[in-house]
């Protein structure tokens, strides 16, 4: 890798990473957990722009000897790696009230969780969300999605203290979520409680 590659990747990624933790920032409907219209346009452009513009230069300039093969499975491989990202910011949603939270997505079935029966709380940091779990169900939620400091109250409201006090970090996520961070919990390098500080 060159220097200028270099330079652009330290440039363009923390960029990229603010915008994505900014528009997770964004406040959400009452009672709802989804992905923001901006990660949806981002995700949707991830799907688009890539083979827009590699057909767009195999027109300009064509592969030698014609043979547009290579060139069209790079373009697939594009709209294939995007797949996921447009089902999941597309299609998951969260809904959540006083009594339970349920969760509709394309990668698993319908699933319902009562505030009252969570029997664990635990914050991913590898994965960077938040699990809920009664022993049998687990919701994972993300920190890039909208609608989580409505969430965080509720969940402070309707879930066992002695739940969430048993991982220090599970507080300091709620604690940030309630206060419109979530989103910085999606990119940041340390532990939750390191944030709130």
């Amino acid at each position: 890798m060159n220097a200028w590659t270099i330079a652009a990747i330290a440039i363009v990624v923390p960029l990229v990473l603010r915008f994505m933790a900014r528009a997770a920032a964004v406040p959400g409907t009452n009672g709802t957990l989804a992905y923001s219209v901006t990660l949806r346009r981002a995700a949707l452009g991830l799907a688009i722009v890539p083979p827009i513009l590699l057909g767009g230069l195999m027109l300009w300039h064509p592969p030698r000897g014609g043979d547009f093969g290579p060139l069209a499975l790079v373009v697939l491989l594009f709209l294939l790696l995007a797949s996921p990202l447009l089902l999941e910011f597309h299609r998951v949603r969260y809904t959540f009230d006083a009594q339970q939270i349920r969760v509709w997505s394309p990668w698993s079935r319908h699933r319902s969780l009562r505030w009252s029966d969570i029997t664990t709380m635990r914050w991913r940091p590898a994965l960077k969300w938040l699990d809920l779990s009664d022993g049998t169900t687990v919701l994972h939620v993300s920190p890039l999605l909208t609608g989580l400091d409505d969430f965080a109250r509720q969940c402070i409201e309707s879930s066992a203290e002695k739940v969430r006090a048993r991982d220090p970090e599970v507080v300091a996520v709620l604690e940030l979520m309630a206060s419109g961070r979530g989103g910085e919990l999606a990119f940041a390098p340390g532990r939750p409680s390191y944030l709130r500080g």
